[in-house]
């Protein structure tokens, strides 16, 4: 089994035997990539929300993984799981104001630069959007 193919059944709730694939866990709530020092993709009222605060490149290929079947996203930003769930609705909130402050401290709003940061800002809004719901 992939890695891709192992972070799909995860989300998709499927049995997933073994809990571990190529450095990514699953504790049969969340997976993780390289431990539990990192939470991949939280399950979250019963959505998916990746975790897209990058490390490595391999971690990088996780987050591209776990975007695929993820619902919604956050930069938890070297939060444990624990402590990222207590706090979600906050931790989108300060996603949303930092990128809006990036995109508002740009000169030409023009730019594709410009374009990505505002594509965030909408993305990480929904899921603000939903953690408030």
């Amino acid at each position: 089994m992939t890695t891709a193919q192992f972070i799909a059944n995860c989300a998709s709730h499927n049995q997933v035997k073994p809990k571990t694939v190529a450095s990514v866990y699953f504790d049969g709530n969340h997976v993780y990539s390289y431990g539990y020092h990192y939470p991949l993709l939280l399950n979250y009222q019963g959505k998916w929300i990746v975790n897209e605060s990058g490390y490595s490149a391999t971690t990088s290929k996780h987050i591209s993984y776990a975007r695929a079947v993820a619902d919604y996203s956050i930069k938890l930003n070297g939060r444990h799981a624990s402590e990222a769930i207590a706090d979600m609705s906050k931790i989108a909130q300060e996603n949303v104001t930092e990128l809006e402050e990036q995109y508002n401290a740009l000169k030409r709003k023009t730019t594709q630069k410009a374009e990505a940061l505002l594509n965030q800002v909408i993305k990480y809004q929904k899921t603000l959007e939903f953690l408030n719901s």
